[in-house]
């Protein structure tokens, strides 16, 4: 069950690491230290292998979000000439009236 971490949750767990790493380096507290990501990654419940791959991210300061896909609409290019022309209408009705009209719904194309 793999977990998406956005931009702010990379900055925590960079946080995080840094902070684990200076507790080793001046000698912290009597647990074990020595396995900072371990730890890191045992604390927020993700894999040792996000961690990593955060931590690489964070030294050559290449932290940023991933990417969304987007899904874009596609044109409708079926169309006759017929329905153009309603549909057309139907435009310069609204902007004439400078009001919504439902006209165009109500009716059935068979």
């Amino acid at each position: 069950m793999s977990k998406t971490i956005d931009i702010q949750g990379h900055k925590f767990i960079a946080a995080l690491i840094d902070y684990f790493e200076k507790e080793r380096d001046n000698v912290g507290p009597l647990l074990l230290v020595n396995t900072v990501r371990e730890r890191v990654a045992a604390g927020l419940n993700i894999t040792v292998s996000t961690v990593n791959n955060i931590a690489y991210k964070m030294k050559n300061n290449t932290l940023d979000s991933a990417e969304k896909t987007r899904l874009h609409t596609k044109w409708v290019t079926n169309l006759d000439h017929l329905d153009i022309g309603f549909i057309r209408d139907q435009i310069y009705e609204i902007y004439k009236n400078s009001k919504y009209t439902n006209s165009f719904i109500d009716i059935n194309i068979i």
